[in-house]
């Protein structure tokens, strides 16, 4: 069943999403990972692989967040009683309380012998090293340059490390050890090899730490990665990414220099209350005092995909390449390929209430109806046509770009190779939209799907009886449709299984496509996914609930996860002659959020989603009555 007009003028007025936009924490699976803080999570250390990371919580369990190759974020099923993990370019390790350690992700393996008594782990390329409470190394996996022939007397060992080919031990004494290859310069200690409390390596170069402060750095320094700059003598920790170098100050200040071609060594403002640093293949990370987590440099690596406090996001969409998320204020995230700015927000945007993500380039819905669109513009697809306002969906396919406005017309621009643009005859009456590769659905008020554009696969081919849908989706060369019974149908490419939809008892309540996998959930936020399982795309992290929105990319879902807040329900009831909307609910409650149950005798209940009032306002303090109007043509002039 349709959303009548004044419903869509109600919501973009007030910021209310109308579809899938309830608000909830991210999360992230198949082919790349996406770590959101739950509340009371405190982030203590971050290790660095070569396009994802993992974290240490304070309850020594282990996150994960990034490219999931090697299933490098598929973390052990036994998440507890960690002291710190590493990465290599293939595998990873985790050391427990006990001394014991844990391997995943390619070939990882555990060294031969007793798993106990380790005090530190070390991941390189294709090597590991641990180090065992007696002061002795073990070294085990690929040892083409010696990286793994630990040098005698094999004793008195404090620290290890490990990196492309080649391992570095610091003594009881104070010295630094380096073996396996040299062709980078790591064997080139600083001199005088002596007197050194810690250390760090890359895979390429190395930075050690002196008993009065000062660091020096060897190894490659093609970028200057190594040259120190003068009178750093307050730092509390420091980490080697791959061309450039980080510093954390005594005051908390961040210090970086080294490669900068991305961006990485510039410390976004201010430059203040940071704890916790990581360096990566040009990008650079830091955690502040209040658990944010900040990330600058190359976000086609994948860093950003970490949310360190527990904001709410109200939506998300996906595209083979990279993703945007908007947050519950209307701050847009953006992570992933940014060959051509996709991932660039421009300065200067409304709040967003939707976002769409194409090939290569991004659109967002703004509180004021109109579409922003940015990154590559070969075939218009980000010249949004004129009027540019009275918007209510927007979505982006391959060089080409959707629109619903509140007329219920829809707008298309961009490449139209297939005739995707050529909306059919009347354009009116429509209520959603989605795009495939070059294809295009519209979803009328009557409940038929129409579509156009490139059918090879019979993506346009909709199943009859085509009548009594109320959601569609589409991606790649296929599509979904869900009826108003709770029952999908499913059409065109039937590569791995996608249009063979498993059946629920209770029916579903949405639906979302990716390039070779499909999804559906329940009113419990259950999701079903089928389809193509090579990324683990089925694998949904635990527990598989309260999901409120789902959307696909290339090999992956990305998910809305419903918030733990205390709800509170305020009655709506619009009087059509009137035109005012009036306000009930219960003066002696108050909420952390608020769902908005708009009803009308003519139209019935519609459920709009949830807002999040501003901190001190609570309906305790509150009539439990009110009211207020609605102005359409204000509205969709805005």
């Amino acid at each position: 069943m349709a959303l009548p007009p004044f419903v869509l003028l109600f919501a973009l007025f007030f910021g209310i999403p109308t579809q899938g936009q309830d608000l909830g924490q991210l999360c992230g699976w198949g082919s790349h990972f996406v770590y959101h803080a739950k509340p009371g999570d405190e982030l203590r250390e971050i290790f660095v692989g070569r396009r994802m990371c993992i974290g240490l919580l304070s309850d020594s369990t282990l996150v994960s967040w990034g490219w999931n190759q090697y299933e490098l974020c598929d973390l052990p099923e036994e998440n507890e009683a960690f002291i710190m993990a590493d990465v290599g370019s293939l595998h990873a390790l985790g050391l427990r309380a006990d001394g014991s350690l844990v391997a995943w992700g390619n070939n990882g393996v555990l060294p031969p012998g007793q798993n106990s008594g380790f005090r530190q782990v070390a991941c390189g390329t294709n090597h590991s090293v641990a180090l065992r409470n007696d002061g002795s190394i073990i070294a085990w996996g690929q040892n083409s340059y010696g990286e793994c022939d630990v040098p005698t007397p094999n004793a008195g060992f404090q620290i290890v490390q490990a990196g492309s080919g080649f391992s570095v031990g610091l003594k009881e004494d104070s010295t630094l050890v380096a073996w396996g290859s040299n062709s980078l310069g790591l064997y080139d200690l600083p001199e005088p090899n002596q007197g050194f409390l810690t250390f760090v390596t890359s895979n390429s170069h190395g930075l050690a730490q002196r008993a009065d402060g000062s660091l020096e750095g060897w190894g490659y320094n093609s970028s200057g990665q190594c040259d120190v700059p003068g009178n750093l003598t307050d730092v509390i920790t420091f980490r080697a990414g791959e061309g450039h170098s980080l510093a954390l100050r005594e005051n908390g200040s961040l210090v970086a220099w080294g490669r900068n071609d991305f961006g990485q060594c510039d410390i976004p403002a201010p430059n203040s209350g940071f704890i916790h640093i990581a360096a990566g293949e040009d990008w650079s990370m830091g955690v502040r005092q209040d658990q944010s987590i900040v990330t600058w440099g190359d976000p086609a690596k994948y860093q950003r995909m970490v949310h360190g406090s527990p904001v709410s996001f109200k939506a998300v969409h996906t595209s083979r390449g990279h993703t945007l998320a908007v947050q519950s204020n209307g701050r847009i995230h953006a992570w992933g390929n940014n060959s051509n700015g996709q991932c660039t927000i421009p300065a200067g945007l409304q709040p967003a209430i939707k976002v769409a993500a194409g090939t290569y380039h991004s659109l967002a819905l703004q509180e004021n109806t109109t579409i922003a669109a940015w990154g590559r513009n070969s075939n218009g697809q980000c010249d949004v046509p004129s009027p540019n306002a009275g918007f209510v969906q927007v979505d982006a396919g391959n060089y080409f770009s959707m629109g619903l406005r509140l007329d219920q017309t829809i707008a298309c621009w961009g490449r139209n190779f297939y005739g995707q643009l050529n909306v059919p005859e009347p354009n009116a009456g429509f209520q959603a939209i989605a795009c495939g590769s070059g294809f295009s659905l519209g979803l009328r008020q009557d409940g038929s799907i129409a579509a156009w554009g490139q059918n090879q696969y019979g993506q346009c081919a909709v199943p009859e009886p085509n009548s009594g849908f109320v959601a569609i989706s589409a991606k790649g060369n296929h599509a979904l449709g869900l009826k108003q019974d709770g029952t999908v149908v499913a059409w065109g490419y039937d590569g791995a299984g996608l249009n063979s939809v498993p059946s629920h008892e209770s029916g579903f309540v949405g639906i979302a496509t990716s390039q070779l996998a499909n999804c559906a959930w329940t009113e419990e936020g259950e999701l079903h996914i089928w389809g193509s399982n090579v990324y683990d795309q089925h694998a949904v992290p635990a527990p598989n609930a309260g999901f409120l929105s789902v959307a696909g990319g290339l090999n992956r879902f990305i998910g809305i996860r419903s918030l733990p807040v205390n709800d509170l329900e305020l009655r709506i009831t619009y009087n059509p002659g009137t035109q005012l909307f009036y306000l009930d609910w219960d003066p002696r409650e108050s909420a952390d959020r608020y769902r908005i149950l708009l009803s009308s005798q003519a139209w019935g209940p519609w459920y709009l989603g949830a807002i999040v009032l501003e901190p001190g306002f609570s309906t305790a303090s509150s009539s439990g009555k009110g009211f207020f109007k609605v102005f359409p043509e204000s509205i969709s002039s805005r």
